[in-house]
Formats: C-alpha cells, sequence, structure tokens
C-alpha cells in the first residue's frame, strides 16, 4: 500500500472523530457582518493549528476589523510550499425561522450536517485540517504548508491587503495559494469544478431620508416618501432589457481569450439549463440565455447590480398608515477581471448626480478585482488529477463566479490561486445550509491527495 492509500485508509477509520470536530467547529457561531462569535471562532481556529503541529501560530488583529489566523507546518524533505487560503466567517442565518434544524447544532440530518457555514466553507476548512492529521498519521506531509485563515471573507476581506503586507516575509516562500472550498454547482450537473480565478466584488449600502421622523400617511401629498425616491434611483441605473444604464460601467470589459474560450468549450457540454432552473426554482433563465452564451455570461460579464436587500418602513402584519422617514438598500456587482473597484463606484456615483439623486447617499466598499489563472499551472493540474484520482471526472471552471481575493494574491504576491473541492455550492447563504458525512470525507480525501499531487508536479514555469 503506497503513502495515499495508507492516508486514504486513516480518512475512513477517522470518520467519526472528524464528523465530531467538524460539528464543533461549526457550532461556534462566526458571523463577519454583526461580529458574533468571531473572537472565538478566530481563537479556536488557531487552537486547531497548533493541535496539528503549526508554529509560529499568531491571530493578528485589526482596527475596527475581524482577526485573521496564521501559521506554518513544514515537513522534512518537502520542496514545495502551499499557502493555504480560507475563512472562518459566515453569513448571517435569518431567518431563522426557515431552517429545519438549528443553524448553530450542526445536527446530523439523513447524513448531513446541517449548519451555516457547512459549505461556505467551515465545512470545507475542517476537512482540510482533517486531512493533514490523517497525513501526518499515516505518512509524512509532502509540502510544507502556511495557513493564512481569515474572518472578513464575508466583508470582502477588508484587512487582508494589510495583512498580505505585515505578512510578506512570512508569505515570500509559497509557491501557490489554494483554497478547499465546495465546487458541485447545477452547472456543470454537479460534477466538482477547479476554479481558475474569480470575479470581484463591490458592495454598496444607498440611503435616502425624508425627514427626521416618520408621519402619519394622512400627509403624504405633502411630505416625500424616501422610498419612491430610491426606487427612482435603482430604476434609473438598469434599463427593461437588464443593460445596466450607468455610463462607462462595461468599458473596461475584456473579451475571454482563446484559453478562456477553450475551458468553457469543455464545460459547454455539461451545461443543462433545465436542471439549473430545477435547482434555484425559476421558470426561465434571465434573458432567455442559453449554452455559450449563458457561460461567458456568468463567467465574463458583471452581474447587472444586484439588489440584495431594502429596509423601510413598517413590515408586520397588516398595515400601519405612515410614510417613512429612511429607507436604505443593499447592492453589489461582481465584476470581471481589468474591471477596476473604484471606478465602477465613482460611476455609479456620477450617475446618480447627473440623473437629479444627489440627495441618495452612497457608500461603496474598496473592493477587489476579478483574475485568473491558467489551467496549465502546476497547481490547477494537480487539482483536476487529484479529483481523477478518486473517481470524479471533473473540469476546469476559468472564473468563480461567486467572488474571492485571487487578485490581492497575484498583484501582492505574484502567486497563483485555485480553487477545488467537493459538496454543493449552490447551498452557500441560505438556510438549510449542510455538507453530507460522505462528501466530507470525499473533501479530506480530496485535499490529501491535492498536497500529493501537487508535490509531484517538476516542471513550475518560473513566476514572473
Amino acid at each position: 500500500m503506497d503513502a495515499v492509500q495508507r492516508v486514504l485508509a486513516r480518512i475512513d477509520e477517522n470518520e467519526a472523530a472528524d464528523v465530531r470536530a467538524t460539528q464543533d467547529f461549526l457550532r461556534q457561531p462566526s458571523v463577519s457582518l454583526t461580529g458574533e462569535g468571531i473572537p472565538e471562532t478566530a481563537d479556536l481556529t488557531a487552537s486547531m493549528l497548533r493541535g496539528l503541529g503549526a508554529t509560529d501560530v499568531r491571530v493578528l488583529t485589526f482596527k475596527d476589523g475581524h482577526p485573521l489566523v496564521y501559521g506554518k507546518l513544514d515537513s522534512d524533505g518537502a520542496k514545495k510550499r502551499m499557502l493555504i487560503y480560507n475563512m472562518y466567517d459566515v453569513m448571517p442565518v435569518e431567518p431563522m425561522e426557515a431552517w429545519t434544524s438549528g443553524p448553530w447544532s450542526a445536527n446530523i440530518v439523513d447524513r448531513k450536517i446541517v449548519a451555516r457555514g457547512a459549505v461556505n466553507t467551515k465545512g470545507p476548512l475542517m476537512a482540510f485540517l482533517n486531512a493533514v492529521k490523517a497525513i501526518r498519521q499515516a505518512d509524512s506531509l509532502p509540502v510544507n504548508l502556511t495557513f493564512l485563515i481569515e474572518g472578513e471573507e464575508e466583508l470582502e476581506s477588508r484587512h487582508l491587503p494589510q495583512a498580505l503586507d505585515i505578512l510578506r516575509a512570512e508569505l515570500s516562500g509559497a509557491d501557490c495559494v489554494y483554497m478547499h472550498a465546495t465546487t458541485q454547482t447545477p452547472v456543470t450537473r454537479y460534477k466538482p469544478i477547479v476554479w481558475l480565478g474569480s470575479k470581484g466584488q463591490v458592495d454598496f449600502e444607498f440611503e435616502v431620508a425624508s425627514g427626521a421622523k416618520e408621519v402619519h400617511s394622512m400627509w403624504s401629498n405633502w411630505v416625500d416618501n424616501p422610498v419612491w425616491r430610491l426606487v427612482w434611483a435603482l430604476d434609473s441605473m438598469r434599463g427593461p432589457d437588464d443593460r445596466v444604464l450607468v455610463e462607462g460601467f462595461y468599458d473596461d470589459i475584456v473579451p475571454p481569450s482563446k484559453e478562456d474560450m477553450e475551458v468553457m468549450e469543455k464545460l459547454l457540454p455539461t451545461l443543462d439549463v433545465e436542471s439549473v432552473k430545477e435547482a434555484f426554482g425559476l421558470d426561465h433563465i434571465r434573458g432567455g440565455l442559453s449554452g455559450m452564451e449563458m457561460l461567458q455570461d456568468i463567467f465574463f460579464r458583471p452581474n447587472p447590480i444586484n439588489i440584495s436587500g431594502i429596509q423601510s418602513g413598517y413590515n408586520g402584519p397588516g398595515i400601519r398608515g405612515a410614510v417613512p422617514a429612511t429607507v436604505r438598500a443593499k447592492a453589489e456587482v461582481r465584476i470581471v477581471p481589468d474591471m477596476k473597484p473604484e471606478k465602477v463606484s465613482a460611476a455609479l456615483k456620477a450617475h446618480l448626480l447627473k440623473h437629479g439623486f444627489g440627495d441618495v447617499k452612497v457608500k461603496s466598499n474598496e473592493g477587489y478585482p476579478g483574475a485568473k489563472t491558467s489551467p496549465t499551472s502546476p497547481l490547477a493540474r494537480a487539482c483536476l488529477l487529484a479529483l481523477e484520482r478518486l473517481g470524479f471526472d471533473p473540469l476546469a471552471g476559468p472564473l468563480n463566479p461567486g467572488g474571492a481575493p485571487v487578485y490581492l494574491f497575484q498583484s501582492k504576491l505574484n502567486l497563483p490561486m485555485v480553487f477545488s473541492g467537493i459538496g454543493y455550492n449552490d447551498l452557500a447563504h441560505i438556510p438549510n445550509e449542510y455538507i453530507t458525512i460522505e462528501q466530507l470525507l470525499q473533501s479530506e480525501k480530496l485535499a490529501a491527495v491535492t498536497m500529493y499531487e501537487f508535490a509531484a508536479q517538476v516542471d513550475d514555469p518560473p513566476r514572473d
């Protein structure tokens, strides 16, 4: 039995203990938007790294931010180093009543661990750590590891640029950046995807106020309703054909390259519009898209300003006749490579002023651009080979449409970044998120085999 087979057997033997450890991690709240449980989860993550034998484990703190956990795990004789990026923060759980099992209970229901973070991505993070434990029990690590686990990924990694500057010397010896995640989606009939980069993201918060307080709706003839003002402002940004009307919004979009097209050509036979509609509960795909146009739309075009929430006035049972004093809305734009977050933000603000909506206050975060990794990179090849070794028929995807800080690792460290994993990613951010026990074990095995496959890559091209 070779080393890999010994490790895979050890993972099977560890099933009960690994499931319990994963449940324990998922039971610890870590909501970055509210800060609930964040310091405790950072400390727990650091403790787990130390338990694996990692050295120089640090919890970096930031003013007005959440901690980032750093650590190193070296192996005698290993010649390559993987920078393992991941996150311990999760999205809020609301609406609580939609959960069939408590979001922090991590109960097992029909062999599914149901919890917030099960697939995005505390579950995959635990799978990777469990895989490291199994390797150290059965063999020596084939690669050196550097861990960078942040608590602000769901806040667009606000302090990650600062962390990369602080840790530049410690991170300089890495050969690649790997994120162990969940990549099975209905887009490819749930075949695992190796993501070769990611879209970027810019978030916006809008606010309109009509006065210092609410007033009875009998006075609505005289009093401006801020909700209508915001509705009109938002409507001015997007046409009936769903095209964004903000001047300059599409200026920097670059068509997919020949390499991108080759990757999408391999994805195309797996695209099943009906399964996508069924998975998302749709009766149609926006714009009637299908085939290659559908793939180019999701990977190489920005989303048309997604409004993710509006808050104003009374939303309880019945009617409460009043004119709201304020209205707030949240929106996001997932941007493609070459689009610049600051330019998108400036264009949107200029649009509102130009169209007479200077009373709409706009707050935008810094965000980050999108970025790509070549499918011929050693890490990409290792991820695909690892999935094949485990019996999957994997595919490469040009850009993760969800957004991740690939650009930061490329621009600051000149490192390629790739995502791989097992689990249903379309369950992220919504109630009843889960990972099956079988998926957890397969995720552990994939993490282990990926490390061995990367160690075996000998033809690394020199980085610029």
